[in-house]
């Protein structure tokens, strides 16, 4: 076995998963404390904060990993004069804010979060150069550490009355937390004299990867933003509660799986045969695992949401049931951005991403008015088959890989997965079960769903098994 190989994947995903624990305390805790009004402004504020830092940090960081972090000039250039841009960018929409509703506390959040999204940006250079040396397991606890300082500073806040502002000062917090630390590390290129040019290379090569993970987030995020025009901040609460439930394990694993296989990506682009496979089986392997896992996080979360986290939440229950179905489905488009990502042909795709989330977000508008937050739901699925559809034509362009064999795969696991499910479902609807018993029939459950994956893929665990060995 690979040893590695395996430690970087377990480095990888401790740092994510550590977080959604992280996470889930202080969201609890945003859960207790806040109100659905509270929890939707401060959603606004991170939603403008996430769409600035996210592009940034997209269009620097994969060109450096990609140009495997050797020039100090790029690295400084990213540091200084990316890390203004990103700050006058944050400055500038708090001003349009205060121009448009001084009495409203947003500007004066996002003025604050302008200090989060500066250091994000900054950041960088320090974790592009850990990337391309995988040092995964300084970038995990460097993660955790400003994950822990910024969740306990965010409980402390809430549990005050800080109400929608403890969601800005656990951003802040974290990012500036995790910044300091990198900053004890090797800061030697930051002595070199930034380059325009440099950093206009970066951005040229960037800026594709940049735009799609703007439209990555833009359909999510105008979305919020649609129901804050639409509907009330409760709403938008509820909508962020529900989606917050499924996305804290939804990003964790992504990230995992973009910060790993991007390096692994590039480093075989020039061996097509070996990476279409690779590609194939990542696929494979993680609908396996993750269909299964978010459609049952969906079914036996939707029981026991309201017994933990209160009434107040009971109407985000439905939305939150099936958005984590279309997670589940979302999960076969995983590893599609880091492959072309690794070509450096991100614009494969993008004007029909641009004309997806136009037509999406522009029959949203209705939908939501409509029919709420289930209208929503509608509108999130539509998309994700649209992505589906555009991921893969796009890998199409760049690798060549069986249709069938992946086909019949998904389509077992699909099967698999439906009829377990549906049994859970009918369980459900016939019977009032305690907490207990609905956590006995989750074992039960899973207990069938891995019986009957022997049944239709046969040996399935030599597959995995494979896939750690085997020298792609």
């Amino acid at each position: 076995m690979n040893k590695t190989r395996l430690i970087n994947i377990f480095w990888l995903f401790f740092e994510k998963f550590g977080l959604i624990l992280l996470s889930a305390c202080s969201f609890f805790s945003f859960a207790y404390f806040l109100t659905p009004l509270e929890l939707g402004l401060g959603a606004i504020v991170i939603v403008l904060c996430e769409m600035v830092g996210s592009f940034y940090n997209a269009v620097f960081e994969n060109p450096l990993v990609k140009r495997n972090c050797n020039s100090k000039s790029e690295l400084s250039s990213v540091f200084w004069v990316g890390g203004a841009i990103a700050l006058v960018s944050t400055l500038f929409l708090s001003l349009v804010y205060f121009v448009l509703d001084e009495k409203s506390n947003i500007w004066a959040m996002l003025l604050f979060s302008s200090i989060s999204v500066t250091v994000s940006v900054q950041s960088r250079p320090f974790i592009a150069s850990y990337r391309c040396k995988r040092e995964f397991k300084t970038l995990a606890l460097r993660t955790l550490w400003g994950k822990v300082v910024g969740a306990l500073t965010a409980i402390i806040s809430a549990a005050m009355g800080a109400g929608e502002w403890s969601l800005i000062i656990q951003l802040t917090v974290m990012n500036l937390t995790a910044f300091l630390i990198l900053m004890k590390t090797d800061t030697s290129f930051l002595k070199v004299r930034p380059s325009v040019n440099d950093l206009k290379s970066l951005g040229q090569e960037g800026m594709s990867i940049g735009v799609r993970q703007l439209l990555t987030g833009l359909f999510d995020r105008g979305l919020i933003l649609l129901l804050s025009i639409t509907t009330s901040s409760s709403t938008v609460g509820y909508y962020s509660f529900a989606r917050r439930l499924v996305d804290l394990p939804k990003q964790a694993i992504k990230t995992a799986v973009n910060s790993y296989s991007l390096p692994v990506f590039a480093a075989r682009v020039n061996r097509p045969q070996t990476l279409s496979l690779l590609f194939q089986n990542l696929t494979t392997a993680t609908f396996l695992i993750l269909c299964p896992s978010f459609v049952y996080i969906g079914l036996f979360g939707g029981q026991i949401v309201v017994d933990i986290f209160g009434e107040k939440w009971s109407g985000s229950v439905p939305f939150f049931v099936l958005f984590s179905f279309i997670v589940a489905l979302q999960s076969l488009e995983l590893f599609a951005q880091p492959l072309q990502a690794a070509f450096g042909k991100s614009n494969i795709g993008l004007k029909a991403d641009i004309f997806r989330i136009t037509a999406t977000l522009s029959v949203a508008y209705y939908a939501i008015q409509h029919f709420g937050l289930m209208g929503v739901a509608g509108i999130i699925f539509i998309d994700v088959m649209a992505t589906i559809v555009i991921r893969y034509y796009s890998a199409k362009k760049l690798i060549s890989f069986s249709h069938r064999n992946l086909a019949i795969d998904l389509v077992k696991t699909l099967g698999t997965t439906s009829l377990v499910a549906s049994l859970v479902h009918l369980l459900f609807l016939n019977y009032e079960l305690s907490f207990f018993l609905v956590f006995s029939v989750g074992i039960v459950a899973i207990s069938l769903h891995i019986a009957i994956y022997y049944v239709v893929f046969g040996r399935i665990h030599e597959r995995f098994k494979l896939l750690l060995n085997d020298k792609h």
